[in-house]
């Protein structure tokens, strides 16, 4: 896959995601999936306002909670 196509499949998390690792890591280890401890910052739980879990890969523009920067 080229670097072109790479990025446009890209898709930033949602603005309401946050996890330790954007307070103590860089940007590239943020967008990487792991088993750091994920909140939505509009519900302050593990879980966004549409009831699902949040992850770096589950919030996404298909949900309707989703909010790009």
């Amino acid at each position: 896959m080229s670097e072109a196509t790479e990025q446009k499949r890209f898709t930033p998390p949602c603005r309401y995601l946050r996890t330790n690792k954007m307070f103590h890591g860089t940007p590239e280890e943020f967008m990487e999936e792991s088993d750091a401890g994920y909140w939505c910052e509009k519900t302050r739980e593990t879980f966004g306002p549409d009831g699902e879990f949040v992850g770096n890969q589950d919030c996404h523009p298909d949900r309707s909670c989703y909010l790009c920067y």
